[in-house]
């Protein structure tokens, strides 16, 4: 004769993320979304045919995994006039499950005709050329966690040509000498 024991979930933390299913072999599976982590106390009980009890209190810990930074932009395409700049907030290009964003850092690599400047305190990134320069141009953009994880995008930049104004580069030195016509 085939005893069957009833094998349940009696209570857990309803703020906890975890997903439990009991299979038909009454063995359970308990899995955590993705980076996730952190301890939860579950109630499990078994119960026999007659209905006799047994109720246990067990503590489940997911532990961290180091996750590298992800920048959510996978291709930039940047464009502005000649002699002007852009600028823009990295905060909203990152996704780092486990670092704080004011902890990482940014740096940019690979560029001749443009001015790139990261203000590390504000994660913003200004892209500017040189003067009265045009055309395009790319380099990277890599951020790194302590750990040296790091991630990079591939940045192309546009700079666009604009109409400047006509200007003297030098103005030859006149001699105006007035002659009296009567003399």
């Amino acid at each position: 004769m085939t005893t069957f024991l009833v094998f349940t979930v009696l209570s857990f933390n309803t703020a906890a993320p975890l997903n439990i299913i009991i299979d038909n072999q009454q063995k359970a599976q308990i899995s955590a979304p993705l980076n996730w982590y952190g301890e939860r106390q579950m109630v499990f009980s078994l119960t026999d045919p007659l209905g006799a009890t047994r109720k246990k209190k067990i503590k489940i810990k997911v532990k961290p995994v180091k996750d590298p930074p992800q920048i959510k932009e996978t291709n930039m395409d940047i464009s502005f006039n000649e002699d002007e700049s852009y600028s823009v907030n990295l905060n909203y290009y990152i996704q780092d499950p486990d670092t704080p964003i004011q902890n990482l850092f940014w740096e940019a690599y690979d560029y001749q005709n443009l001015n790139v400047d990261i203000n590390y305190t504000k994660k913003i990134l200004t892209i500017s050329g040189e003067s009265n320069w045009f055309g395009s141009e790319q380099f990277w953009l890599k951020v790194s966690d302590a750990d040296r994880q790091s991630d990079s995008v591939h940045v192309s930049v546009t700079i666009l040509p604009v109409n400047d104004p006509p200007f003297f580069k030098t103005f030859p030195a006149i001699d105006l000498s007035i002659q009296n016509p009567r003399s």
